[in-house]
């Protein structure tokens, strides 16, 4: 710009408007405890609905249940050792302090000279004991029974 050169009015406006927006957003007065009133709530709702999702889904008694682990080791060595059976497929339901399985064994192979075996199904109760080893029982089921969860 020169000695004898006007302002552009353009440029004089510029400043004043960039002044004014400067003004205007520290006049808003939003801060984050205004954001916060608002979004609160709408995270414990979200919290309160994730924690009722949860408890909903928990197993109740006589729910068929995924077995840890270390139970379904001890059943498939019980069922090995106890019964001589080869253990095929475990189905377990969740009760209050134990656990109830129908376990399908693998018929037994026809010897000459002896009746074929018509059980290839066992009704086990397992329970935790005191040490940690589970203690287990099992009945074996005729070919028509019917499988009540959760009875002893």
């Amino acid at each position: 710009m020169g000695l004898f050169d006007q302002p552009d009015e353009n440029e004089w406006k510029d400043d004043i408007e960039k002044n004014r927006l400067f003004e205007t957003h520290q006049k808003s007065g939003k801060s984050f405890w205004d954001y916060e009133k608002f979004l609160v709530p709408i995270v414990v709702l979200v919290i309160v609905a994730i924690a009722a999702a949860v408890y909903f889904s928990l197993p109740k008694v006589g729910d068929r249940v995924r077995a840890p682990q270390d139970l379904e080791d001890a059943v498939y060595d019980h069922m090995l050792t106890k019964e001589k059976r080869t253990a095929s497929e475990m189905d377990f339901n969740y009760c209050d302090t134990f656990y109830t399985a129908t376990i399908t064994v693998e018929p037994k192979p026809l010897l000459p000279n002896k009746p074929a075996d018509p059980v290839t199904q066992y009704k086990v109760v397992a329970s935790k004991e005191e040490g940690g080893a589970w203690q287990i029982n099992a009945t074996p089921m005729q070919p028509k029974e019917q499988v009540v969860p959760c009875t002893r």
